[in-house]
């Protein structure tokens, strides 16, 4: 990865600027300037619009740089799994694993995670540099505060997000799925000899 004094870790930043100020860079002398801020920046971004009769919301309000609520050096944090605490009755019954297909691994928490943002709801934006199978280090990843395992995809690089705002996420297979996780119920399979699986790992007995 590249670090902070190389060019190549501007360099996204600098074709954003370049492109949306090409009369000043063709102009003798001429060049362009900009800040980046915990608070906000300079950088061309489109400014959200309340929806016709409505107000803006508070997460309108809410997107810094990258479209989503920058955190200081400080509270930068790797998401590893005791970052993610859940209580027993729902982490027990959740199988943990990474289909062949998945964009983002499907772990409780990873030293890859490195959080910087939130998007106002209490979901961690963080840059995944352990991906899945079909993923890629250096994507946008959410860990959705209502999730205990996995991670969904939010955009293909810092340059995405900032260029295009944060998505809705494209949720992968998360690995907890039949036959990982098998209930036997009323509504669901009728007997333990049905569930079985060699591939089982949670079973849950109800009414």
């Amino acid at each position: 990865m590249p670090s902070i004094p190389d060019s190549a870790t501007w360099e996204p930043v600098l074709r954003l600027l370049r492109t949306a100020d090409a009369e000043s860079i063709a102009a003798p002398g001429g060049y362009v300037a900009g800040r980046i801020g915990r608070h906000g920046s300079s950088l061309p971004q489109p400014r959200r619009r309340p929806q016709p009769g409505r107000a803006l919301q508070i997460e309108g309000m809410q997107d810094d740089v990258v479209g989503c609520e920058l955190f200081s050096l400080d509270e930068l944090y790797l998401a590893d799994a005791p970052s993610r605490p859940f209580p027993w009755k729902s982490a027990a019954m959740k199988a943990v694993g990474t289909p062949s297909d998945a964009a983002v691994r499907g772990l409780v928490g990873s030293l890859g995670w490195i959080v910087f943002g939130d998007n106002g709801g209490g979901d961690r934006i963080p840059v995944d540099l352990t991906p899945g199978p079909r993923g890629h280090a250096g994507r946008i990843i959410m860990l959705d505060h209502e999730q205990d395992v996995g991670g969904d995809l939010l955009a293909d690089s810092l340059t995405d997000l900032v260029s295009n705002g944060l998505g809705e996420g494209r949720r992968g297979p998360r690995g907890d799925k039949p036959p990982a996780v098998a209930r036997v119920n009323i509504g669901g399979l009728s007997s333990v000899e049905a569930a079985a699986h060699p591939e089982l790992e949670v079973l849950s007995i109800g009414v």
